[in-house]
């Protein structure tokens, strides 16, 4: 097997528990239960980053808009997760 051969095996089986993770429903039951902590970062009422952390010490999600990069809002919202 090739390094490349497995990837849509990885893909597959990262989606599906992305898919499970993600939808909305899961999500505000791990905010409920305190489980998952998000963070934001606004700029004129437009969310332009988030963050969000399980268990305070795994980062799940980390979003920055597109024209919003390399202007050290993802490693802000890193910190203030601490």
């Amino acid at each position: 097997m090739d390094r490349f051969s497995g990837i849509s095996i990885i893909q597959h089986m990262v989606l599906k528990h992305i898919g499970k993770f993600i939808s909305y429903k899961s999500m505000m039951e791990k905010v409920e239960e305190e489980e998952l902590h998000f963070w934001g970062c606004m700029t004129n009422d437009e969310l332009i980053g988030v963050i969000a952390i399980k268990g305070m010490n795994h980062i799940c999600l980390l979003f920055v808009k597109k024209e919003y990069h390399r202007q050290g809002i993802a490693r802000r919202l890193c910190q203030k997760s601490d």
